[in-house]
């Protein structure tokens, strides 16, 4: 690994290793050995994508008791829960066995883990979000539930699980005060950690699919492993049959807004006043008001470095709404939507989707997973963007060798195996999991991590900052955000497709405090790391502000090195 000082933290350059060796077992080595010749048939047959479930060692079969809400689950998260450098998976098998956490084994393969951890528990699971909310370094996780399956349904079951940072988790939501969330009612859907108040903590958001005002729920962190209840004081009592919320600053102010993601024409969009009070401004959102809000997905879809986003429907003429809705930010606080033009409206019964460049050309692509009553049998739908202006997408799941047929709910994309292409998880509703390797025959990648543990002021994980790459004339934009879904939470990384480009010629991290770190001359094929400085005027990181800072800085200006755009211009 290689480290140098630069503005604004230290950045870690870890180039990775396609396809790693020798495993360290003869079972790996035999896992490893089978994943290599799949691959290598699919990529002679053209396929972007190899079905890897089972020989990879991720095998779960979901199963929630049908019962009001069961026929909608079917998630889980990815996080690098164990800090090893390799990203693990927690499923939520929905109560007919134990919730399972698959571990990284350093190259692509996993073992459950759960009962070490201490999370093998059975369960009605619904939803799950990772964050370090303690801000102790390592990451942290909230599951929604319903219950264990001996009793009915009951509200007050939520859980916290407090990463120990010794390969254990403790479940402190009693403790914490965010076990109950809608006294009287069993409810809960997805939760998702954000900076809402920018205090640099991580508070939560859990939304509830009853339409009660006191259902759908924010939870301001106290700071000492504690929260409050806010949701009033923050404009935010709202009748949503809530599947999914995100904070995510849509209009460029600084200040952290909510989308949230609601079936049955619920769906809002609310921005943050910059008093920490939300104010309603779905009428500024095309068509999401009466679409049925199910899937959500954030990114610059079209390159104009602004994040647009998407929500997956029903396309159903009964129904008589717009399917698909992506709405493409128009720069002035509104979004168009622009789906049905740019052809990715009908996803029949829409659920979990995302936006990943899975081809690695520079062009955000759109999956989306699929089935309910009705439409059981129906293909996942990977819209392929082809770079167009205007925007247009071409469907080609099937022959990309991504083949899901079930019914599909929650949907991850994230790199398992370190090889600088984004493979994908499909978690089907009382059905089997699916795991699909990405084994793109070309494109080179950048991917980007932030560490902001010196500068408590700044999210961790450098969640809401904005990462900007630059190559020849083009520039693109990533927001890192917290990638939830339907029932799921994806990766804290920004992953950049660059196709044929070979050299990225800088790299700028746009802090949520309003300050800038920028690297210069990075190479390809690199998970990059970038730390925020104790302070903005840390310049050279060594915890102290003097004279030697501006001499650096002095020094870095007069040799031309974008390091000393301290201002981001």
């Amino acid at each position: 690994m290689m480290e140098h000082a630069r503005k604004g933290g230290v950045v870690s350059c870890a180039p990775t290793t396609v396809r790693p060796g020798a495993c360290p077992s003869m079972r790996r080595a035999t896992i490893a050995g089978l994943a290599m010749l799949a691959g290598a048939a699919a990529l002679a047959s053209g396929q972007v994508f190899t079905d890897v479930t089972g020989v990879n060692g991720v095998e779960s079969h979901h199963s929630f008791p049908r019962e009001r809400y069961g026929g909608m689950t079917g998630g889980g998260a990815v996080a690098d829960f164990n800090g090893d450098g390799w990203l693990d998976l927690m499923v939520l098998v929905g109560g007919g066995e134990p919730d399972k956490l698959f571990i990284n084994n350093g190259d692509g393969t996993f073992t459950d883990q759960a009962a070490s951890w201490g999370v093998a528990l059975a369960h009605r699971g619904i939803g799950c979000a990772v964050g370090d909310y303690d801000r102790d370094g390592d990451v942290d996780m909230f599951i929604t539930s319903l219950g264990t399956l001996d009793q009915p349904q009951r509200d007050g079951q939520h859980m916290l699980y407090r990463n120990n940072g010794d390969g254990t988790f403790t479940d402190v939501a009693v403790e914490a005060g965010v076990n109950l969330q809608n006294p009287g009612r069993a409810d809960g859907w997805q939760p998702t950690f954000g900076d809402y108040d920018r205090d640099g903590d991580l508070d939560l958001f859990v939304t509830c699919y009853d339409r009660s005002i006191s259902g759908n729920t924010l939870y301001a962190n106290n700071g000492d492993g504690t929260f409050d209840e806010v949701t009033e004081a923050c404009g935010l009592e709202i009748e949503c049959a809530g599947f999914i919320p995100t904070f995510q600053d849509m209009n460029a102010d600084g200040h952290h807004d909510l989308i949230l993601v609601g079936d049955s024409g619920t769906s809002r969009f609310y921005l943050n006043n910059g008093y920490n009070v939300f104010i309603d401004q779905t009428a500024h959102a095309e068509d999401i008001d009466t679409a049925n809000g199910m899937g959500l997905a954030i990114g610059d879809i079209d390159n104009d470095l602004d994040p647009d986003f998407y929500v997956t429907s029903i396309f159903w003429d009964a129904l008589q709404g717009p399917g698909n809705v992506l709405l493409i930010n128009q720069g002035d606080g509104s979004f168009q939507n622009q789906a049905r033009a740019a052809g990715a409206d009908d996803g029949g019964w829409g659920w979990g989707c995302a936006f990943a460049d899975v081809d690695n050309d520079g062009h955000l692509d759109i999956v989306e997973t699929n089935g309910f009553s009705g439409f059981s049998g129906e293909q996942a739908y990977l819209y392929m963007n082809t770079g167009e202006s205007p925007l247009r997408f071409e469907e080609r799941a099937v022959p990309s060798g991504m083949g899901h047929f079930d019914e599909g709910r929650g949907l991850i994309t994230f790199d398992a195996d370190n090889d600088m292409d984004l493979d994908l998880v499909i978690f089907t509703n009382d059905g089997p999991l699916s795991f699909y390797r990405n084994d793109t025959p070309g494109g080179n990648a950048l991917r980007v991590s932030l560490d902001t543990s010196r500068r408590s002021i700044l999210a961790p994980q450098g969640q809401h900052a904005s990462v900007y790459i630059g190559f020849g004339d083009q520039v693109r934009m990533d927001t890192m955000d917290a990638d939830v879904d339907h029932c799921t939470q994806g990766e804290m990384v920004s992953h950049f497709g660059l196709g044929d480009v070979s050299n990225v010629d800088w790299v700028r991290v746009a802090w949520s405090d309003g300050s800038f770190t920028t690297v210069s001359d990075v190479d390809v094929n690199t998970l990059l790391t970038i730390r925020a400085s104790s302070h903005p005027g840390d310049y050279i990181d060594d915890g102290i502000i003097n004279i030697f800072d501006v001499i650096a800085m002095l020094g870095d200006l007069d040799a031309g090195r974008l390091e000393a755009d301290v201002n981001g211009d």
